[in-house]
């Protein structure tokens, strides 16, 4: 998706939010039952959108595209085979929508641990959560 000439496409600003809209190719439209994909990205931020919908356009295809070998393979479609499918592709969405905040801690003042923008050195103690009266930390990472 890097050579894109629209840095913005397949995605779709509503309000505050993000979404990842793409219409299901024609030549795939009698595999895919969908008319359009449309995933919340779950984030307010462009820079994150972008990275996310990278990865789930990647993701489509793949999808795409094993279904096209799936159905013209000898036997058809199979409903073991799909459901293979269908669970890879949810595991590849699962990756994608958590794939950024790596990517986000790389950025100019971003926290290294966690990927917020703001470092979280700033935030005070009791924001960590308590369960059952213990107070829970993250154990990789640096201390905040």
């Amino acid at each position: 998706m890097a050579g894109l000439r629209d840095p913005d496409r397949f995605l779709l600003k509503r309000g505050n939010r993000w979404y990842y809209q793409r219409r299901v190719p024609n030549q795939f439209s009698h595999l895919d039952d969908r008319a359009f994909v449309k995933v919340s990205l779950k984030t307010g931020s462009q820079e994150v959108a972008r990275l996310r919908r990278d990865q789930l356009a990647e993701a489509d295809d793949q999808y795409w595209m094993a279904l096209a070998v799936e159905a013209g393979s000898p036997g058809g479609r199979r409903p073991a085979m799909r459901a293979a499918l269908e669970h890879r592709y949810k595991a590849a969405i699962s990756r994608a929508m958590a794939y950024p905040r790596a990517r986000v801690a790389l950025s100019p003042g971003a926290c290294a641990w966690c990927g917020f923008r703001n470092p979280c050195r700033s935030r005070p103690a009791s924001r960590w959560p308590v369960i059952a009266g213990v107070r829970w930390r993250r154990i990789s990472g640096p201390s905040h």
